[in-house]
């Protein structure tokens, strides 16, 4: 090989790498540019994960204090005449005050 063609084949090499470093700057401009898209994702995910535990928290308490009514209710019905068991909100008023729409209120 002629001096000339070491030195044309060195630049084709260089030449070679170049290109070969700039693909790789494309490939880490990309790379970045997907990790920010994957971090503002993430975010969002992780306050939508925040809003439904809080959206959790509100339905188990609201379970727990239905829990507590039917036991009331149930206490109640067991144990009509009981005036230490509170008043339920809500529960109609005890049946012999209780009239139908329909009939007179004298019946």
């Amino acid at each position: 090989m002629s001096n000339q063609e070491l030195i044309d084949a060195g630049k084709r090499r260089m030449d070679e790498t170049d290109q070969a470093i700039e693909r790789s700057k494309l490939v880490v401009e990309q790379t970045i540019e997907v990790g920010a898209q994957t971090g503002v994702a993430l975010k969002g995910q992780t306050e939508q994960m925040g809003r439904i535990v809080n959206d959790l928290d509100t339905i188990q308490f609201s379970i727990k204090k239905a829990s507590q009514l039917v036991k009331e209710i149930g206490r109640r019905i067991v144990n009509p005449g009981n005036k230490d068991i509170r008043d339920i909100p809500g529960l109609a008023p005890p049946a012999p005050a209780r009239r139908l729409l329909s009939l007179p209120a004298n019946y």
